[in-house]
């Protein structure tokens, strides 16, 4: 299973060599238990650090060309998938697998992976990192973000969509009027898992009903997320101060951190687009995000809006 992978000796981790492979078995992959033809697979596992500077087994799913690829010199592309699920075994490590069950479970890995199979028909590398971390995190700090390259690589940039740039946005409208209520709890609980201060306040101004519904959302695939509890009023689980968990005193520096840009500008030219409409990640977050890129002179920030969609670039 993903969990035995994952969970590496750490006394092994740490007294290895930073970028020493730890493991690197081959696999088969697949998409919607349909084998893939024409390309070869490993699972890495290499010693790493996250931005806490602690050791850790940065794991990552490399895809390549069977064949020899047409070009001389081959681009490298790395992708994330949305990270909705609160299971270990319905992560795309182990959800990708030929043969896995949360394959049926986990559609948003099977249904993102269809534009990842013709990249290395065209000569492209794959590389899939595993961004939630250990405890399965939803990529958050000190997993998310993490960029390490090697001196000769070229970076070309980012190109990123549907990002949650600040928590306070994401998680302060979610009142019961939302399909995706359900997935903006889930967020919560997995924050919770890398966030000592957030478990602290979830166990503290959780109300009654809303332990038993997180001993019922915990552990499962994206789509008995969705479906069990579409319309759940998050903030009406919890007994806090203000009425919102979001307000919570002990919460601000984490929700502080947790917002984009608060590191300071990219460091690589960057891509984002962020749909007006959309139910889990409001634009407005990504337009303070915008807005904190342009304090900084250096930055030049280009934006276009549309009816259904609005993209900012960063050079």
């Amino acid at each position: 299973m993903a969990q035995a992978f994952c969970s590496l000796d750490p006394a092994g981790v740490i007294a290895a060599q930073l970028g020493e492979t730890l493991t690197a078995p081959q696999v088969i992959l697949a998409n919607l238990w349909l084998p893939l033809c024409g390309i070869r697979a490993w699972q890495l596992s290499c010693r790493s650090t996250h931005t806490r500077g602690e050791s850790i087994p940065a794991v990552a799913t490399v895809i390549v060309r069977y064949r020899p690829s047409p070009r001389s010199e081959r681009q490298l592309v790395s992708l994330q998938f949305a990270e909705h699920s609160l299971s270990q075994d319905c992560r795309s490590l182990y959800a990708l697998r030929m043969g896995s069950l949360s394959s049926l479970l986990d559609g948003v890995t099977q249904f993102e992976f269809v534009k990842v199979r013709t990249m290395p028909q065209l000569g492209h590398s794959v590389v899939i990192p595993r961004n939630a971390g250990t405890n399965g995190a939803y990529a958050v700090e000190p997993w998310g973000g993490r960029i390490t390259l090697t001196l000769e690589s070229d970076f070309f940039g980012s190109v990123s969509g549907g990002l949650i740039a600040d928590a306070r946005a994401a998680a302060g409208r979610d009142g019961g009027t939302s399909t995706f209520g359900s997935a903006v709890l889930g967020d919560l609980l997995e924050v919770a898992r890398e966030w000592a201060v957030v478990a602290q306040c979830i166990d503290r101004y959780l109300r009654a009903v809303g332990k038993e519904l997180r001993d019922i959302h915990e552990n499962q695939c994206v789509s008995l997320q969705l479906a069990g509890f579409p319309f759940v009023n998050t903030r009406g689980l919890f007994d806090c101060p203000g009425g919102k968990p979001i307000r919570a005193p002990e919460l601000q520096e984490a929700l502080d951190r947790l917002a984009l840009g608060h590191r300071g500008i990219p460091k690589v030219p960057l891509c984002m687009d962020e749909a007006p409409m959309g139910q889990v990640t409001p634009a407005n977050g990504v337009n303070h995000l915008c807005d904190t890129f342009r304090k900084d002179s250096a930055t030049r920030c280009r934006e276009r809006r549309e009816t259904d969609s609005r993209s900012m670039r960063t050079v």
